[in-house]
């Protein structure tokens, strides 16, 4: 018979509680938090002339934090956060913003990182659309990259 004591990572049930290691992050730092480097290849527009106000580019890595077995997670660009989670081995986060054109319309930008954050790459896209009630407006705009994934 062996008797119950502190749970402590090691694969073991110590604690007789039928959880194994719950509580705590074996597979991560001891603040339970992953962390990575984020750097966007090219941003491509889905068409020529199209207008892509992203936060990410090449010459600006971004700072992913996730907790290590699941959660929220948040992926920094200069001042921007993109915001979400990261779940069954996927990280989603996506950053909305808003913003007034030449066209002299207000347009929404919304803004996603997404996939494995262990895999050498993720994937980002941007989609736009112009604010309710307007009219006149240019094209919306879409757009896609691939963002390199650094630990």
């Amino acid at each position: 018979s062996v008797s119950p004591s502190a749970e402590v990572c090691d694969g073991i049930d110590n604690d007789c509680d039928g959880c194994v290691d719950e509580g705590l992050c074996c597979d991560g730092p001891p603040d339970g938090m992953c962390r990575a480097t984020l750097t966007a290849s090219v941003v491509t527009p889905d068409r020529g002339g199209c207008f892509v106000d992203e936060v990410v580019s090449r010459n600006n890595p971004g700072t992913l934090v996730y907790a290590c077995r699941g959660g929220e997670a948040t992926a920094t660009f200069g001042a921007y956060r993109f915001q979400g989670s990261y779940m069954g081995g996927q990280i989603d986060v996506r950053l909305t913003t808003m913003f007034r054109f030449s066209d002299g319309c207000n347009w929404v930008s919304t803004q996603r990182i997404y996939g494995d954050p262990r895999a050498p790459t993720m994937r980002y896209t941007y989609q736009e659309a112009i604010a309710p009630g307007q009219r006149g407006c240019a094209a919306a705009c879409s757009a896609t990259a691939t963002i390199s994934v650094r630990p």
